[in-house]
Order: C-alpha cells, then structure tokens, then sequence
C-alpha cells in the first residue's frame, strides 16, 4: 500500500504538526495520486497547521483549497489547540506549496456559497476533516459531495470509535463499496 513515492514524502509530512497519522497519510497520499491526471481541484475541509495538505501537495500538482476558520479550539479531552492561518501558510511554504494551495478562511458553509460565484470548478478528491460532530460531517458531505466528478473520491477522516459523529454519518450512507485504511473512509463517486 505505501509507495516509494509516499516514503520519500513521508518526513516532510511527518514534519508538519497536525493529526494525520502515517496510515492516514498513506491512503490520501494514494488517492490523490491516483487522480493525477484527471480534470478537477482538491478541496479539503478542516486544515488545521496544514499536515493534509502538505500530503496532498506532495501527492499531486492539482489545485487545493483548504477550508478552515482557522480559529483556536477545544479537543475531546478539553485540550486548547492554536489554530491560525500563519501556522498553515508557514508548513506551505517549508515545501514551497504556497502556490498549490489557497486557504478560505471561512466556515464550510460559507466557502461553499461562495463557490458557486467565485470557483466554479469540479472537484476530484474532498477529504472531510472537519468539525467531527455528526451534524457537521453530515452537513459538509451534503453541501461539497454533490460537486465531486464521477471517479472522483469522496473521504472522511477520523472514521473510528473516537469519532461517533463520523462514524455515525458515514454508516447511514450505507456505501457499498467503501474503502477503509486507518481511520480514513471513502469511496469514489460513481
């Protein structure tokens, strides 16, 4: 599953602060590379300091847009995490993918409005990594997956017990084909 490509990206992604674990990385990593060649941008929902998409810029010369309030907040334990722009656009630039990708600094909802006007392209890969309560996976998944192309991938991370919200919501979908690899779901549109 992991690519001599992928081993050689790996430190650089290992390197850049956030909650995407080697397995994960591993599978985003595949899947963008995968659709190298196919029309279409990469949008990734919930970038915190940038760790996805330093893997997906390493992965594939497509186009990423990050959504993200980029706005501090709470884990599960209660822990505060710092959450800013400069710390993302700062990983971005240690592998010199400030060109790749363009944060929008906005809620899910927003960005997605502001799409239809501002960015009318299809989507090829949406990695849903946002707020991991049901009601926003839900919610996300609703308002970005209707713009993915046919063959293109649709994944949730943090599909595991810790997250209920995700799991929940991925569940429901009843998707036959649904891949798994770590704690990263998807499948691809049909």
């Amino acid at each position: 599953m992991i690519s001599e490509e992928f081993r050689q990206a790996w430190p650089f992604i290992r390197d850049t602060e956030g909650f995407l674990p080697k397995p994960d990385a591993a599978f985003l990593f595949k899947a963008a590379r995968e659709l190298e060649y196919k029309d279409g941008v990469i949008v990734e929902i919930g970038a915190y300091k940038g760790r996805s998409a330093v893997c997906l810029s390493l992965a594939t010369k497509s186009y990423i847009y990050s959504v993200d309030t980029f706005t501090d907040f709470a884990g599960r334990d209660g822990t505060l995490f710092t959450n800013n722009v400069t710390n993302f656009l700062t990983s971005l630039n240690k592998i010199k993918a400030q060109n790749m990708v363009t944060p929008m600094i906005m809620t899910s909802e927003l960005a997605r409005e502001q799409w239809d006007w501002g960015v009318p392209k299809p989507i090829k890969l949406l990695f849903i990594d946002g707020n991991h309560d049901y009601e926003f996976v839900k919610k996300d998944y609703e308002l970005w997956s209707p713009l993915v192309v046919p063959g293109g991938w649709v994944l949730f991370h943090d599909y595991s017990p810790d997250w209920p919200g995700v799991v929940k919501f991925v569940d429901e979908l009843n998707i036959k084909n649904l891949v798994k690899f770590g704690a990263v779901a998807g499948f691809k549109k049909e």
